[in-house]
């Protein structure tokens, strides 16, 4: 864990580091100027801050004030360092985002003891970050092929068609159905099934521009957001995924698995305002592909 130590003191710097330096697992990074280490901060994140109170220039309140405005800095602990009594002082540090206060001269065991419970604290704070980024990841994306699931690309195409309309940009959206799914499955397996739909959407990120955006609605039923796409840029952006799609067999391992896609494609008119009546229309032009023949695309 990264400790960083502000102490304009030379001797009170070491004294800490040294300290701290007995923690196992610990990496400090002392500084006597509070700008450098503001500084760091802005590129590193550490896992506490030992802050003295009294330095010139930028004493220890309004370095933790600069320090909570950094993005990254929310969940660190920060431990203050003061000789003085004042409750005025106390109450700014606190307001300021100090978490602890460590009485000067300093104890050994008090220092060691307070930055351990503030290290475990970080430790318990990063533990609940990865959990909730986690359970958000598996709010919005389909845990088997790893695009947006059903409900997080309405939330997101509701959201492009809105600012579409706000901006008058064109938009356009594509409805993509795998042909002979059903048949995949019945003749190969469903683990084959499961490769074909991974692969498929592997096919749908790389081939779409950075800006769009994938979603499986369900089934072998794929839809693809456009913002900004006229409607011959997304016929041919279509068409290109679709020639990919049939010359890109899956690999099943002992074999290749020919695959091909019909697409249906729309874009947004004045009076769209919300992602299920641009999903119906797409939905038509892709049931226009399918009886067509399939493989093809279809607006």
């Amino acid at each position: 864990m990264n400790i960083i130590i502000v102490d304009d003191s030379r001797t009170k710097l070491t004294h800490i580091q040294i300290c701290v330096e007995e923690i196992e697992g610990v990496v400090t990074h002392p500084f006597s100027d509070p700008h450098a280490a503001l500084l760091w901060c802005e590129n590193n994140t550490p896992d506490l801050v030992i802050i003295d109170y009294m330095m010139p220039g930028i004493d220890g309140i309004e370095f933790v004030r600069r320090f909570r405005h950094l993005p990254q800095a929310e969940h660190v602990p920060v431990l203050m360092v003061t000789s003085t009594n004042e409750k005025q002082v106390l109450y700014d540090a606190l307001q300021a985002g100090a978490n602890d206060f460590l009485r000067s001269p300093i104890d050994q065991m008090e220092l060691i003891a307070r930055a351990r419970t503030l290290l475990k604290i970080r430790t318990g704070a990063l533990a609940l970050i990865k959990a909730n980024e986690q359970l958000f990841r598996m709010a919005m994306i389909d845990d088997l092929t790893q695009v947006y699931n059903r409900r997080r690309f309405i939330e997101q195409l509701d959201a492009e068609i809105g600012r579409a309309r706000r901006h008058n940009h064109p938009l356009a959206l594509a409805m993509l159905d795998i042909d002979h799914f059903k048949k995949v499955n019945d003749t190969h397996g469903h683990a084959a099934g499961d490769i074909a739909l991974k692969h498929i959407a592997r096919l749908c990120v790389s081939t779409m521009r950075p800006s769009d955006f994938v979603g499986r609605l369900g089934g072998e039923e794929f839809a693809i957001c456009l913002p900004a796409a006229e409607r011959g840029a997304a016929l041919a952006a279509a068409e290109r995924l679709r020639a990919r799609i049939a010359a890109t067999p899956a690999d099943l391992g002992e074999t290749m698995l020919a695959l091909t896609a019909s697409i249906g494609i729309t874009e947004i008119l004045p009076g769209d305002t919300a992602a299920s009546i641009i999903l119906n229309r797409a939905d038509d032009a892709l049931y226009r592909a399918k009886n067509g023949g399939r493989n093809r695309v279809e607006s």
